[in-house]
């Protein structure tokens, strides 16, 4: 690998890294919004409260759980 596509790997790599936290946090704050929709879809649909609640906290893709599966992929 030439001198020229080892400072390109490490730029792109360095630029990767910068831009990870951002698209987590977006991530994190779409489903937020998400979640909070989802519960206010329930509410319109007759669901009562407390039941709108536990639903809501059941909506998929925690980030923990995708971290733990990224883990687990060998």
């Amino acid at each position: 690998m030439s001198s020229w596509s080892s400072l390109k790997a490490i730029t792109r790599s360095v630029s990767l890294i910068a831009r990870v936290p951002g698209w987590l946090l977006r991530w994190n704050i779409n489903r937020s919004m998400a979640k909070k929709t989802f519960e206010k879809e329930l509410l319109a649909a007759g669901i009562s409260p407390k039941d709108a609640r536990e639903l809501r906290e059941l909506y998929p893709f925690n980030m923990q759980d995708m971290i733990e599966t990224a883990r687990s992929i060998k």
